[in-house]
C-alpha cells in the first residue's frame, strides 16, 4: 500500500512535497494529516488479505480524487497516515470510506505551516496576567 501511495505520488503533479504541503492553501481549504490504525481485532491470512485489498482499492480512489497531498505507512504499526486537501470534515469521511472507516482507529489533526504559525504569532503576542 506504502508503494502505491509513493508511485502515485511520483507519477502524479497532484502530490507535494511536505514543505509544500504544509505551505498556506488560502480559500476554505484545509490540509488534514488523517492518521489510521488497523484493529488488533483484524487477524488471520483471510482477513487480513480482504482488509489489504480493500485498503489498497480505497487509496486508489483518494488518490484519484485530487485531495490526497502525501501519505506513508508507519514502519513499527499496521497503520500510517494521509495528507488530505479538504473543505469539511465530511469530505474526509466520504474520501476514507467504509474500507477505512469501518478497519482503523482514524485520528485527523488539522495543519497549518510555520508560516501561517508565525504569522499567528505577530497578530496574537504573549498576554502576561
Amino acid at each position: 500500500m506504502a508503494t502505491a501511495i509513493y508511485r502515485r505520488c511520483r507519477q502524479s503533479r497532484d502530490c507535494l512535497s511536505v514543505a509544500q504541503a504544509l505551505s498556506p492553501i488560502g480559500g476554505t481549504h484545509m490540509l488534514m494529516m488523517v492518521q489510521f490504525e488497523a484493529f488488533d481485532t483484524i487477524v488471520g491470512e483471510a482477513a487480513i488479505a480482504k482488509l489489504r485489498q480493500g485498503v489498497g482499492t480505497q487509496i486508489k480512489r483518494i488518490s484519484k480524487s485530487g485531495k490526497l497531498k502525501g501519505g506513508a505507512i508507519f514502519a513499527s504499526k499496521r497503520g500510517g497516515f494521509l495528507l488530505l486537501d479538504v473543505k469539511s470534515g465530511v469530505e474526509i469521511i466520504e474520501l476514507l470510506g467504509a474500507p477505512i472507516i469501518d478497519h482503523f482507529h482514524i485520528e485527523t489533526i488539522p495543519l497549518i505551516s510555520f508560516e501561517e504559525l508565525g504569522k499567528f504569532f505577530k497578530e496574537h503576542p504573549i498576554h502576561s496576567h
